[in-house]
């Protein structure tokens, strides 16, 4: 049934007929959807230990079941992060035979003030600032990693 549900991720996106034979339009489309926030898609994020209204990320053991349970309620499944989200994104990917793996690193900074670099304030007494300071260094991170002919 993955392909199948592959096929409703696309629809649900309204994705056109003729983009599906383009790997960069599906990887991008599956790229948002798998990202429930704003489409209605496939994983709701949660990163606050309350899961009351779903499962716990670190329960999941693999992509196939949030699929079908996806497709099957036509709502977003609760709860992923991000090796679950790489982990459904890698299972869409490879199931419409885009070449895939999930990359991890460890200690991954995150610049999010986008001036490549990491700004970290301190106070006097060397606390962190956390009014000041909005990027951050995450102890680890899952993304994708596609292969494809690109123009």
């Amino acid at each position: 049934g993955i392909l199948d549900t592959c096929l409703y991720v696309m629809d649900r996106a309204q994705m056109d007929l003729s983009g599906r034979g383009n790997p960069i339009k599906v990887s991008r489309v599956g790229s948002a959807m798998v990202n429930a926030k704003d489409d209605e898609g496939v994983l709701v994020g949660s990163w606050d230990n309350i899961y009351a209204y779903g499962v716990p990320p670190s329960a999941w053991t693999g992509s196939v079941d949030i699929l079908l349970e996806y497709q099957s309620s036509e709502n977003p499944v609760r709860y992923g992060q991000c090796w679950v989200f790489a982990g459904v994104f890698n299972t869409f990917l490879r199931c419409l035979g885009i070449p895939a793996r999930i990359v991890t690193n460890y200690f991954s900074a995150h610049d999010n003030d986008a001036n490549l670099q990491m700004d970290i304030f301190l106070e006097e007494d060397g606390n962190v600032n956390s009014k000041l300071t909005k990027d951050s260094v995450w102890n680890y991170h899952c993304w994708n990693e596609a292969w494809m002919t690109r123009p």
